[in-house]
């Protein structure tokens, strides 16, 4: 199983925390960077979308559905600190892309990678599982 940890693009700094949208700034960068993520997950086919229910969370999700040509699942287990019983639910044969926020992302990866990482708007963080949820690689998609 491959984890692919997503943070939302760029968003508007009022409003509430659940309903703060991207900027068209933030829409643009994703699309870019998701037009070449593309071609990684281009073989791939077991491939499940999750989201926080945060709007731009939600955005972020509409705009790699579209360019994946894939569905999306809006999640609440995806908006809290704790992922290990999320992850323990999902099948072995299939990859994950998970769009979430901070500071769960850099939390989830320090409990699965054993590692620190900076977790920067619109970023892509890609583990490779091995059992017991533990990760054997950590890298970051450019």
């Amino acid at each position: 199983m491959i984890l692919y940890f997503i943070r939302h693009g760029k968003s508007e700094t009022y409003g509430t925390n659940m309903e703060r949208s991207l900027t068209t700034e933030g829409k643009i960068l994703l699309n870019e960077k998701f037009g070449r993520f593309k071609k990684i997950l281009e073989a791939k086919e077991n491939i499940k979308i999750f989201t926080s229910p945060l709007k731009r969370a939600r955005q972020t999700g509409e705009i790699l559905s579209e360019i994946l040509e894939k569905d999306f699942e809006i999640s609440e287990e995806v908006y809290s600190m704790n992922i290990i019983p999320f992850l323990k639910t999902l099948e072995k044969n299939n990859d994950y892309i998970i769009i979430s926020h901070e500071p769960f992302i850099s939390s989830w990866i320090r409990e699965i990678a054993g590692k620190f990482q900076i977790v920067s708007r619109g970023s892509i963080h890609i583990i490779e599982m091995e059992e017991k949820f533990k990760g054997k690689s950590l890298r970051e998609f450019k």
